[in-house]
């Protein structure tokens, strides 16, 4: 998961799965099932080194259909590494 041995900083891929997966969480908590991803925007503020990494989601708006949700990456002395929303499919199973 290391990009480069040498810095030891952690591939955005994982920070993106990290965002993506507590968006979905937070879907999970209104929704009480998975929902699929139609589509992820992440940005990156700085390189996550070694450590403990916190994510927190939460739903930006629900609706009938399609939802959306963000999720924040920090490390462990809080700073923000990684942000992004995702739109996710809400509707009821057929």
């Amino acid at each position: 998961w290391v990009v480069n041995p040498d810095r030891g900083y952690t591939h955005g891929g994982i920070l993106a799965a990290l965002v993506d997966l507590t968006a979905d969480w937070a879907m999970v908590s209104k929704t009480g099932r998975g929902v699929p991803t139609i589509d992820l925007r992440v940005d990156y503020h700085r390189a996550a080194m070694p450590g403990v990494l916190t994510i927190r989601g939460e739903i930006v708006n629900f609706g009938k259909q399609f939802s959306v949700a963000e999720a924040k990456v920090f490390d462990k002395e809080g700073r923000l590494l990684a942000s992004g929303r995702g739109t996710y499919l809400t509707a009821p199973p057929a």
